[in-house]
């Protein structure tokens, strides 16, 4: 695994990836449940299909090569119907609730100011988050991941005063001592 920027972890528990489609849906599918998590599947050689017409075919839309199974993803296909939907250029995005989100893993090249936002965040809305980082195994071709503090870490002064001058709320919950003027 290696993470460039973050990764989200979400609770596959939770009633956001379990809200399947009835019969009685234009989008419900006999091949697999729209609305429910399902789990990617991996092979070798690829599928092709002669008609794929106005059908949802399960193995076209969960199916990746084997070199990917590393990933262990899993998808859920919702319809473009659903009222939290937003176009941001070329994808499709909806409203997710919060508690869906249980943390989130920085990669080693992770933006510095992406991490301070995030535990922003963390600080002023998500106080449940679960933090980690990841870092280059020194024995084993893999990542590590390890706790990642919740303090926000300036890089130098002028930063420092920035983010005291906008975020005066956040001072209390982190190691930031406002400085001295002289």
């Amino acid at each position: 695994m290696y993470i460039q920027d973050l990764l989200l972890v979400f609770n596959a528990d939770h009633r956001f990836f379990n809200r399947g489609l009835t019969e009685a849906d234009p989008m419900f599918s006999k091949s697999f449940q729209i609305g429910t998590l399902e789990k990617v599947n991996y092979y070798t050689e690829r599928t092709f299909y002669k008609d794929f017409g106005e059908s949802y075919h399960k193995p076209y839309l969960f199916e990746k090569h084997e070199i990917w199974e590393y990933e262990n993803e899993w998808r859920m296909i919702l319809p473009l119907t659903i009222t939290s939907l937003k176009k941001y250029k070329d994808i499709y995005l909806i409203d997710i609730p919060a508690d869906l989100i249980q943390g989130i893993i920085f990669g080693i090249n992770c933006n510095h100011d992406l991490i301070n936002y995030v535990k922003r965040l963390k600080h002023e809305k998500l106080n449940h988050l679960k933090l980690n980082k990841t870092k280059v195994d020194l024995r084993k071709y893999k990542m590590d991941i390890m706790e990642e503090s919740d303090t926000i870490k300036l890089k130098n002064l002028k930063e420092k005063n920035n983010f005291i001058l906008e975020n005066p709320k956040l001072i209390k919950h982190t190691n930031i001592k406002p400085l001295s003027t002289n």
